[in-house]
């Protein structure tokens, strides 16, 4: 037991019964078993008392040493339902992740949740962007905006007296969507809108 206990570290090194190893424990249930103090067994193994407590109590109402097995929450969703959330938002970008919910509650006659179908999304790469905004323009507009970029393309302090504005948008009209990276200028993937702003509120 002496060499056993040179070989672990100091006290103050380890204060968890996670690091303990294996035998120490069945060492420390022997001592159990025996009736030893708790202060004598800590000794013994060279552990503290709050630790030494921890396992004999393990011990004693579960029958070992070892952590119980961490048990995750059963996933609400198959893996067939993932597929067709997948497909609702690659099919409609602009789709809320509401709409797509109550379509699989719909479906499979069970809830899900909206926080649900985002964290599916994002799992497979889909997560909410804002959107590339492309202006609905005739061959007049491309003509007249040709017009205005030629008779401005030698500017250098005149772009002093403009003012540009850093606004946070908050967009009342529609949902900015979905899109893996590398899809911004994807035609499914931009809004085209005319030249008149969407309703919102600038903050």
């Amino acid at each position: 037991m002496a060499a056993l206990s040179k070989l672990l570290p100091s006290r103050k090194a380890i204060d968890t019964s996670a690091l303990i190893p294996r035998e120490i424990k069945l060492r420390l249930s022997v001592f159990v078993f025996e009736q030893f103090p708790l202060w004598k067994i800590g000794s013994r193994v060279g552990r503290n008392q709050a630790t030494v407590m921890r396992i004999c109590d393990r011990w004693m109402q579960e029958g070992r040493t070892g952590r119980r097995g961490l048990s995750h929450p059963p996933q609400c969703t198959t893996s067939r339902e993932g597929r067709q959330i997948v497909h609702m938002t690659v099919k409609g970008r602009s789709v809320t992740s509401r709409t797509v919910a109550q379509h699989i509650e719909s479906v499979t006659h069970h809830s899900v949740s909206a926080r649900t179908i985002r964290r599916r999304s994002q799992q497979n790469g889909l997560s909410s962007r804002r959107p590339l905004l492309g202006l609905l323009l005739t061959q007049n507009h491309r003509r007249l905006h040709r017009q205005w970029c030629d008779k401005r393309r030698m500017w250098a302090t005149e772009w002093n007296e403009v003012v540009f504005t850093d606004e946070s948008r908050i967009c009342l009209q529609h949902h900015d969507g979905r899109r893996h990276r590398g899809e911004r200028r994807l035609n499914i993937c931009v809004m085209h809108r005319h030249t008149s702003p969407p309703p919102g509120i600038m903050v």
